[in-house]
């Protein structure tokens, strides 16, 4: 991994408080934004220069810079074909800075420049998003939408995605007459009618968020002359229960017979809920194209993987050894994502990873993200450009980033603890091995996780017990005394107490398969709570009274239960906290010991 230019000033050590403040310096080393960060994107639309013609491709080099490292060429996906040899305009063929396209680019764009409605199947990180972007561009630089009116709509399943499309079109509508804005949640809505009155070609949202202006706000008057419509990875859309919103919203829409529209559905894989929404929102005469060949649809069938079982008070040390072993391995291109259950166990891993890396515990000095729901929305889109664009470093993570995100070059996917479902391990290992790269994943069980093994999905995967788990757990060993200084001097105990609450909640009733009772639910927390995350005294974390209810625990005896938490304002959430997550449009905290910890 590379190194971060050294300051000429010695590092001093920092407390948790000041790596967690997000306007304070030093706040970890890869956490700040990278270049073009998307996230001026929740603040407002894209400004609208006089002149409607794109900026000309002067400099291939310096052009190149102003996009995402997504938006071009995926390795492994490229075609033969030039943008130069489409039906694209001159003034956007000029916004390119590609010569060539890849493959689902080469087979979209001519074909949705017909004005045919489309169904196109690839998978993240294969240049999608330009493939869908340009021909929408092209219909709006022809019939520009009016001032307070949206011209097209695109519809993704995560808030992340969403700021990934805004941020890959900023730059093709640099000069023009268009806009661009985010309708996502977790920001102000208030904000967002501002934007929307200031001027919006383009809207990219969330489900959730465009049905609520939608329904309250006076969005369906901007969008009766809609053009273009776009579902973006549509299976995952559906597979996280957001149909009933998508028909919702298609509700609104203008009839297509009164106003042409030309709607778009991407989608990896066909299951039968994308089928059901394709007849709802394309025209029977729609074109197919697919750039997934039969093989790759199951690819994660195909990537090296392994588990490991062993005690809790022994993964992070394994933790730490399976990164050291990686560098080893690959240098500075060492990428690893480590995938945590709950928000609150990322935020304690990042924590962790940060004060080993103080210590030097990695060998050479390492970028530490962070990407959970904790996060303000700003610091996870700096977090995840940071990461997605970095050679080398690891991400601390909860499945926020499962789904959807695409960080090229992830070296290897240590999954710490089982994940809710089948299908969850699935997503959570595909963040390696992207695009005909290599990659390599490992499942870190305890004994009382192993269930998660024979849930539905699972049976059938490759994945077998590490061949060198005893070597492994031996290494581990030897670094618990790291592990347990770096937890000593860099978490703090507010964070363990948060990280405590989600493990009972985790296993008191969000997971299914441990099959531990409620008595061996509490005696596990506290254990781990007390050995493995060094909670200073010999009395348990306060959990609230009601929030122990809600799990089933009110009657055990060694829980330390109280009617407030220390600190917490009566009647509302506690505020604040990491880079603003902990308050603002979420009301506050919410309490980690609800039935899962959001992810």
């Amino acid at each position: 991994m590379s190194a971060p230019q050294q300051n000429s000033e010695p590092r001093q050590p920092q407390s948790g408080a000041q790596r967690r403040g997000r306007s304070r310096p030093g706040r970890g080393r890869g956490r700040g934004a990278a270049p073009g960060s998307g996230a001026g994107l929740l603040q407002a639309a894209v400004a609208r220069p006089a002149a409607d013609t794109l900026v000309a491709n002067s400099s291939g080099v310096s052009r190149a810079q102003e996009f995402s490292t997504t938006s071009g060429l995926a390795a492994g996906y490229e075609s033969n074909r030039r943008f130069a040899d489409t039906q694209l305009s001159p003034r956007v063929k000029q916004s390119v800075p590609w010569e060539f396209m890849s493959e689902i680019q080469a087979q979209t764009i001519d074909v949705a420049m017909t004005g045919k409605d489309l169904l196109g199947q690839a998978k993240t990180g294969t240049g999608k998003t330009v493939a869908f972007l340009l021909p929408i561009l092209e219909k709006l630089l022809k019939n520009p939408p009016k001032k307070g009116t949206v011209g097209a709509l695109i519809l993704s399943p995560t808030r992340e995605l969403a700021l990934q499309i805004a941020k890959e079109c900023e730059p093709f509508i640099k000069g023009t007459s268009l806009s661009i804005c985010t309708l996502i949640g977790g920001t102000n809505i208030d904000r967002d009618v501002r934007n929307l009155d200031a001027g919006c070609s383009i809207v990219v949202g969330t489900p959730g968020r465009v049905k609520d202006h939608l329904a309250n706000m006076d969005m369906k008057s901007r969008i009766q002359n809609l053009q273009a419509f776009v579902l973006d990875e549509a299976d995952r859309l559906l597979d996280m229960g957001f149909s009933h919103e998508v028909r919702a919203i298609i509700s609104h829409f203008p009839q297509r017979s009164a106003v042409p529209r030309q709607c778009m559905l991407f989608s990896a894989t066909m299951p039968k809920a994308v089928l059901d929404i394709k007849n709802m929102v394309l025209l029977p005469d729609h074109a197919h194209v697919s750039t997934i060949d039969p093989g790759e649809i199951n690819a994660h069938m195909h990537v090296e993987q392994h588990y490991l079982t062993a005690p809790l008070d022994q993964h992070f040390p394994i933790l730490l050894h399976l990164i050291k072993t990686d560098i080893a391995k690959h240098g500075e291109a060492s990428k690893v994502m480590a995938f945590y259950p709950t928000a609150r166990g990322a935020e304690l891993a990042s924590d962790l990873l940060r004060g080993l890396d103080e210590k030097n515990a990695f060998g050479p000095k390492i970028k530490i993200y962070e990407q959970h729901s904790r996060l303000s929305m700003s610091a996870r889109v700096k977090s995840s450009d940071g990461f997605r664009a970095t050679k080398g470093g690891v991400m601390a993570t909860s499945d926020v980033s499962g789904r959807g995100m695409d960080f090229p070059n992830v070296t290897l996917v240590i999954q710490m603890g089982p994940p809710a479902a089948g299908e969850d391990y699935v997503h959570r290992l595909g963040r390696t091995a992207r695009a005909g790269t290599d990659g390599y994943g490992i499942l870190v069980l305890a004994p009382f996780d192993k269930g998660f093994l024979s849930v539905k999905g699972m049976k059938e995967m490759p994945l077998k017990p590490h061949p060198q788990e005893r070597d492994i757990l031996n290494a581990a060993g030897e670094l618990r005394s790291i592990v347990d200084s770096a937890m000593d001097s860099a978490v703090e105990t507010s964070v363990k107490t948060k990280s405590y609450a989600a493990t009972l909640g985790l296993y008191a009733t969000g997971n299914k398969f441990s099959k531990l009772s409620p008595v061996e639910v509490v005696n596990m927390a506290n254990d781990y709570v007390f050995n493995t995350l060094r909670y200073p005294g010999n009395v348990p974390p306060p959990i609230k009274k009601q929030a122990a209810g809600k799990m089933g625990l009110s009657k055990m005896s060694n829980l330390n239960l109280v009617v407030s938490l220390p600190g917490e304002q009566p009647g509302g959430g506690r505020g604040g906290g990491r880079g603003g997550a902990r308050g603002g449009a979420r009301g506050g905290a919410r309490t980690g010991a609800t039935a899962r910890a959001a992810a």
